[in-house]
């Protein structure tokens, strides 16, 4: 394409939204795996959600299980015609496995030929979906979501234990922010997408530590905001692992890898994990994060929190994955007057709602929750902390309300479902 035809039909979008819109969702060459539908948009391959854009496809990567979950190397490649696939990953979430789609091959056709064999439980494309954004606030008398969930008569009881690891998984973090330094897991965490021991987001994608600040930043030491379970005085606050999934895009979207996710959750309950936090959500069930979570949850007693997903225009407002399995705690979002979020509220923020359903849990502040960024001008701003005039999204979902019983009894939250 030209840049005199790019910039002709950028003025036409301009001029035009409603038809611009319309034909930029329109779908194309459609493919189905599985119980995954995949098609294109604008050129781009997503899967598809009742006729809609889903999430982000990785058109180099597969992500398959045999369906006696042996190892992969036991499968003949050759037999079928292919060249023998490269494992980037290793065994995760109970029997799968990442494979590399060579340059030059046609991936569709590789997964048709895969699951045609007959010996295979999922075959699968990688996805990245996007994190479930919120806004942040440097000081305490302003975190006006500490006041909403009673905290103070929380900390009375408790205000967090170095012996409790809460794994955050997430785009990455500032583990050495000022206010989170002192509370990070004494490994630090580790960076999934890239396959290396530093959780750091170099592409300076921000909303991890805005999440690890909500739930773990040092409380009563004279710095930025309060963490729900920061400790007192700089001691005794949670341990947070970091756990780094994701990406910022070029576009400024900070996404969620489903293979480096799921491997995640496999790590956080192996190293000792108590509880794993999940800000991010999809409409699609994918097994990968189903099958990492039952393990999580039933081999290693973890407890399991995701946000229940936001929606917008002409989006189902049901809840969403992972949140919305059995096993994992589901947290929505309200606004100051205690109503749930929803589109054009008159909150601040009449972009999104939350959603909710039968596999809602409970409920917590969900609209300019203020916390820590990351140092220096990288993150959401060029402080070490945000704030925002305009609300971004849901907050990460620590089940604040049960603060207290959660560090007395931990197994009394496996009751909530």
């Amino acid at each position: 394409m030209t840049t005199k035809r790019f910039l002709s039909l950028f003025l036409i979008a301009l001029l035009y939204t409603p038809v611009f819109i319309l034909i930029s969702f329109s779908q194309v060459n459609q493919r189905t795996i599985g119980r995954y539908e995949y098609a294109q948009f604008d050129g781009v391959w997503y899967t598809v959600v009742q006729g809609k854009r889903g999430d982000l496809v990785d058109l180099k990567h597969l992500l398959v299980r045999l369906k006696d979950k042996a190892d992969i190397k036991t499968f003949d490649f050759n037999k079928i015609g292919l060249p023998k696939l490269k494992d980037v990953r290793g065994r995760f979430a109970d029997g799968f496995y990442e494979l590399e789609i060579p340059e030059g091959v046609d991936p569709f056709e590789v997964a048709y030929r895969l699951q045609n064999t007959g010996k295979f439980e999922e075959v699968l494309f990688n996805v990245f979906v996007e994190v479930d954004k919120f806004p942040n606030d440097p000081y305490y008398t302003d975190q006006w979501n500490l006041g909403k969930i009673s905290i103070s008569n929380a900390w009375d009881i408790e205000t967090g234990s170095s012996n409790i690891i809460v794994a955050v998984i997430d785009v990455g973090a500032d583990y050495n922010h000022e206010d989170l330094i002192a509370n990070r897991w004494s490994s630090i965490g580790y960076d999934f997408l890239d396959n290396d021991p530093d959780p750091y987001p170099s592409d300076g994608a921000a909303h991890g530590t805005a999440v690890a600040g909500i739930i773990g930043a040092m409380t009563n030491n004279g710095l930025g905001v309060a963490g729900i379970a920061g400790g007192w005085g700089g001691t005794g606050g949670i341990r947070i692992m970091h756990l780094d999934a994701g990406w910022k895009d070029v576009s400024g979207l900070e996404r969620i890898g489903l293979s480096a996710s799921a491997q995640a959750i496999d790590y956080a309950a192996a190293q000792g994990a108590r509880v794993i936090n999940m800000s991010f959500s999809s409409q699609t069930p994918y097994s990968p994060w189903e099958s990492a979570i039952n393990r999580a949850v039933n081999d290693y007693n973890v407890v399991c929190v995701a946000s229940a997903g936001n929606y917008s225009s002409n989006e189902s407002r049901s809840v969403r994955y992972p949140a919305a399995y059995d096993n994992v705690i589901a947290v929505g979002a309200i606004v100051q007057n205690d109503y749930r979020k929803e589109l054009n509220d008159g909150s601040g923020d009449d972009r999104w709602g939350s959603c909710y359903g039968p596999q809602l849990d409970v409920v917590a502040p969900g609209i300019f929750i203020w916390s820590t960024d990351i140092t220096g001008p990288a993150g959401y701003s060029y402080d070490n902390y945000t704030q925002h005039s305009v609300a971004l999204q849901l907050p990460p979902p620590m089940l604040r309300v049960s603060l207290h019983l959660y560090f007395r009894s931990i197994h009394l939250l496996h009751g909530i479902k």
